[in-house]
Formats: structure tokens, sequence, C-alpha cells
């Protein structure tokens, strides 16, 4: 009689226990699909679509100074020079 107690008890307990930690996963799941809502920001300056872009070779774009390549590992590599602001 007294496993059976301690058979009912511990069930209840899990389920408590299991219940909470979902309840708590939902709620971190809701928490974070809200809190990581991302708006993309307004672009007003859209003369860089006006630019034309020289390709150079396969995977080889080159614009004005700037250029982008892709390399022998397959990874994009781009350059900008830098430009002072005064």
């Amino acid at each position: 009689m007294k496993r059976r107690n301690r058979k009912k008890r511990a069930g209840k307990i899990l389920l408590n226990i299991l219940s909470v930690f979902i309840l708590a996963l939902i709620a971190f799941g809701i928490y974070f699909k809200i809190d990581t809502k991302i708006t993309p920001p307004e672009v007003n300056d859209l003369s860089a679509l006006n630019e034309k872009r020289d390709t150079l070779g396969p995977d080889y774009y080159k614009i004005g100074n700037n250029w982008l390549r892709k390399n022998k590992y397959g990874l994009w590599e781009m350059y900008l020079p830098r430009r002072l602001a005064f």
C-alpha cells in the first residue's frame, strides 16, 4: 500500500515538474519571438542602385575602386577603400 502511494506521489511530482518545464519553455518561446522581431530599415538614398557593375571574371566584380570576389576556398572577399569624412 505504501509503495502505491509513493509511486503516485512520485508520478505527481514528476508530472508537476514536467508541466512547469513545458510552460517555461512555451513562455520563453513567446518572449523570444516577440523580443527578436526585427523591422527592416528605411533606405532614403537609392543612388547606389544606379552604379554600373563590371564583371572581371567568374565570381569577381568591381564597382569603381571597390571589388568583390570569391577566393579559392569559396569565401567571398570585399575591398572597400577607406574614406575619411571631415
